[in-house]
């Protein structure tokens, strides 16, 4: 799933025009079919942000036998998701012939030879923006500038890493208050399989050793084997097991109190 909100993908989407507007408006050839396919993936992006913001994210691809993911193409998604929310050009009309055109530029050894017509390129970028503008992403009397050095406006990157990154270690958190759940190490090997920077984050020792994982330092130690979970406090001089009753809570509570505190430092916000 996607993590990034509508407002951000659209931001990115009106920046990537920004960029595509100059770039054909060169006299350079070579650029300016630069433009052309920039147009081109815009294109393809707005149809997977209708995508998005209209729940059909699903649609958008298919697993094929080996098991590997693939997102349709222009003509599958310009018809299942654009067309049939907004009033928009028929695929079948300039756009196939722009999108082709595209595909040579990109595939064909033709490419070397081929200089598309300067108006063309320019007429793509201009359908494109005309579109967004139907879709809503450009407002009415917002203006996009042309310009190759305008701040990039879209996904901030750094944010969206401990975005997703804080998700992670959310399952991991939450994993911790599991009880009698017979696959708890599979689930806790595959989150942590995830997170690379555990012992970092937690400021523990680590390693894994016929089969169990353990994590330590002055105040805490964690052990994650095939038949269990267990915490032990240095300081409360008690522990913890995640698949035995009657366990003093208060062990866990002050482990992921410890666990929230140890995000937060890095930027991320734990629930409880």
């Amino acid at each position: 799933m996607v993590k990034a909100s509508i407002k951000e993908i659209y931001e990115t989407l009106k920046t990537m025009l920004s960029y595509a507007m100059a770039l054909s408006e060169s006299n350079v050839p070579t650029v300016y079919e630069l433009g052309h396919y920039l147009a081109d993936n815009i294109l393809t992006k707005v149809c997977l942000a209708v995508a998005i913001n209209k729940s059909e994210e699903q649609q958008t691809s298919s697993v094929n036998k080996s098991g590997k993911k693939w997102t349709y193409g222009l003509p599958q998604l310009y018809n299942d998701h654009l067309k049939k929310h907004y009033p928009v050009p028929d695929y079948d009309s300039d756009i196939k012939e722009m999108h082709d055109d595209r595909n040579v530029y990109q595939h064909d050894v033709d490419s070397f030879d081929m200089t598309m017509r300067r108006p063309r390129a320019k007429a793509y970028v201009e359908l494109v923006e005309d579109i967004m503008r139907t879709v809503g992403i450009i407002k009415r009397d917002e203006i996009i500038t042309p310009s190759l050095l305008i701040p990039f406006r879209g996904y901030d990157y750094a944010k969206q890493q401990i975005k997703t990154k804080a998700m992670k270690y959310q399952v991991l958190h939450d994993l911790f208050k599991e009880k009698h759940d017979d696959d708890l190490y599979i689930k806790f090997g595959n989150t942590i399989k995830k997170i690379h920077d555990l012992k970092d984050i937690l400021n523990m020792i680590g390693g894994e050793s016929h089969g169990m994982r353990y994590f330590h330092n002055s105040k805490w130690d964690i052990n994650i084997s095939s038949y269990g979970v267990s915490i032990n406090s240095s300081d409360l001089k008690k522990g913890y097991a995640l698949n035995e009753p009657n366990q003093d809570d208060k062990v866990l509570e002050h482990f992921l109190q410890y666990f929230r505190e140890c995000c937060e430092k890095v930027g991320m916000n734990i629930k409880p």
